[in-house]
């Protein structure tokens, strides 16, 4: 990930600034996702995903760049509480999670009109 956030105040700051900007914000423990099936299912609830969502990573990254069909906002906010937690994930699910989030932040800056898409881990790994 060429980009990673790393918050030492509350997630609350955090999000309460995005809303202000008309980001849609998640938040996610790290502690309720020990695993890839279990992020997944956590992430397609808090963003809505439609009913079609496959489940893996290929449908994450898919379903993120096309967040506006059924969820409208200027920019998107994922914060990860407990940050050590998420990144005691399989190293290689943690690995393509960034990577997906990643990409998915980079095609949000190319599009016009451009979102932010941020991801935000509250707490050191």
């Amino acid at each position: 990930m060429d980009r990673k956030l790393f918050l030492d105040g509350s997630p609350e700051e955090a999000e309460a600034a995005a809303r202000e900007l008309g980001f849609f914000c998640v938040r996610i423990d790290g502690k309720t996702v020990p695993d890839k099936v279990a992020l997944l299912k956590r992430l397609a609830r808090e963003l809505r995903f439609p009913d079609y969502f496959g489940g893996n990573w290929d449908a994450l990254k898919d379903c993120l760049t096309d967040l506006p069909d059924w969820l409208p906002a200027p920019g998107y906010l994922i914060v990860f509480t407990d940050a050590a937690e998420v990144c005691r994930m399989k190293r290689e699910d943690f690995a393509a999670l960034e990577g997906i989030l990643d990409s998915s932040a980079k095609f949000w800056r190319q599009q016009k009109p451009s979102r932010i898409f941020e991801t935000v881990f509250v707490g050191r790994p």
